[in-house]
């Protein structure tokens, strides 16, 4: 059975003054986002392994009837 620190019970307790676990937009970095042909591409290579999967599973379920 696992204890607990009796000795502070708010400890790890989300207090009101504790600073927000998000950082505000002016300090973020900048969102890094690929090309829109690079976008294309990984779809396109994601769609083809997918495609390419459901065939195979397709084809062994043939082969076995």
């Amino acid at each position: 059975m696992l204890r607990r620190n009796t000795r502070n019970l708010a400890e790890g307790v989300w207090q009101a003054h504790d600073p927000p676990f998000v950082r505000p937009l002016g300090t973020r970095a900048p969102e890094r986002r690929l090309s829109q042909g690079a976008s294309l591409a990984v779809i396109l290579m994601l769609s083809l392994g997918l495609w390419v999967a459901i065939w195979e599973a397709l084809s062994r379920v043939a082969a076995l009837l």
